[in-house]
């Protein structure tokens, strides 16, 4: 019987702490005004993760575009060489 009282006691000292501090918790919430500034904050910094990652995905499209535009001008040169040494074989080949 002794130790349920013991662990009654502890519980309902708990009880009352917990209860003391959020009551106090809240109070000084609404003097201070901690949960809408911690509200805007967490807002700010979803809209700057949300430029960031337009800015990293517009810069990895722009780098992308260049290494196609690149790898297109090489095939163009490329191609442009066989044409070349085609012709001039088909030309200078003895009939």
């Amino acid at each position: 019987m002794a130790a349920t009282s013991f662990v009654a006691l502890h519980l309902a000292a708990v009880v009352v702490v917990g209860t003391l501090a959020a009551f106090v918790l809240n109070e000084l919430d609404e003097h201070y005004g901690i949960t809408p500034q911690v509200i805007e904050l967490l807002e700010r910094g979803r809209a700057l993760q949300r430029e960031l990652k337009n800015g990293i995905l517009d810069t990895t499209e722009m780098l992308i575009n260049g290494t196609l535009e690149t790898g297109k001008r090489v095939i163009e040169t490329e191609l442009k060489r066989f044409i070349k040494s085609s012709i001039s074989e088909l030309i200078f080949r003895p009939i």
